[in-house]
């Protein structure tokens, strides 16, 4: 139910704000979530971000990617009362223009589209800290895995990044550190068009990382990791794979989707990647031989990648 409540202070579990005099209102009318669904609005990245539209709007819990959300069960945490404060009593400010009419459109939308350019800066932020790191922190854990590599150019010249599954421990590394490696290889990388082939052969639950992480990856890694990334090639899906692989494409990683390509054996690769620019380990080939037989499939070398 809507309730009328004074701003001169706030209480925040054990912690009372005090509102600045000069951003005081009198009154102001707060809806709850429940009162209007249609308009709710989640912060983005944390919790000085409150998207106000129309004029519903509630603070929601933190949304910034992380690797641990061992944090996230209240907005507050991690953030000094006063500063709190100061942003409550700035956006009650501004959602008291919001109900009393003087806050235009326009001013709505670009404080809306600030709110959201502030919240790319601060995942930009912490992926240029996390690559720093990736430069300094002794990664040889991760890379002495060789579960992840360049090998050489697809056939139009694009880097081609391998990923052997079977070779990553996800259950028993460092998946920060994991983070970090990718991060390290990937980063010069994607500056410009790349595959990615991943190998999906002889995993097991083991090789498997949590969709959480999967999530929290995709969310922290740049917009250039998906422009550019033009082809990912899994070789051996299971139909599990496929329908995990739809699953996440369809709702946590969109943007990639059409470029997402299930292979059942590594000679349909050799349609976009010539056989002497494909690195992979004898495993791989042992199984494909096994179970596709030998030159079951005659590779389509025009430039074109086997889905076309």
């Amino acid at each position: 139910m809507a309730q009328m409540v004074t701003m001169e202070s706030i209480d925040l579990s054990d912690a009372t704000i005090s509102i600045p005099p000069e951003m005081q209102v009198d009154q102001i009318h707060i809806e709850t979530p429940e009162e209007s669904p249609a308009t709710q609005y989640e912060m983005l990245g944390s919790p000085e971000h409150y998207l106000f539209f129309g004029c519903s709007a509630w603070i929601g819990q933190r949304h910034s990617p992380r690797l641990d959300r061992a944090d996230t069960d209240t907005a507050t945490e991690n953030y000094c009362p006063e500063m709190i404060g100061h942003v409550l009593a700035t956006h009650v400010g501004k959602r008291t223009r919001i109900l009393d009419g003087s806050f235009t459109y326009v001013e709505l939308m670009k404080h809306y589209n600030s709110s959201l350019d502030e919240s790319e800066w601060q995942k930009e932020n912490l992926y240029e800290r996390l690559l720093r790191r990736a430069k300094t922190e002794d990664l040889s854990e991760v890379s002495g895995i060789g579960c992840l590599y360049q090998s050489g150019v697809d056939r139009l010249g694009r880097p081609v990044v391998v990923f052997c599954g079977k070779w990553f421990p996800a259950h028993n590394l460092d998946l920060e550190k994991a983070l970090l490696y990718l991060i390290y290889l990937l980063d010069p990388i994607v500056k410009g068009d790349y595959v990615i082939a991943y190998f999906h052969t002889l995993t097991s639950s083991n090789n498997y990382p949590s969709l959480q992480w999967l999530k929290d990856v995709y969310s922290i890694l740049p917009y250039k990791y998906k422009k550019n990334l033009k082809a990912f090639y899994i070789v051996h899906p299971t139909f599990w794979t496929k329908m995990m692989t739809w699953w996440f494409t369809t709702f946590m990683a969109p943007a990639i989707k059409t470029k997402v390509h299930s292979l059942p054996g590594v000679e349909h690769l050799y349609s976009a990647i010539a056989k002497d620019q494909l690195e992979i380990p004898a495993y791989i080939t042992e199984y494909d031989m096994a179970t596709n037989g030998i030159h079951y499939f005659q590779p389509i070398t025009n430039t074109s990648s086997p889905a076309s």
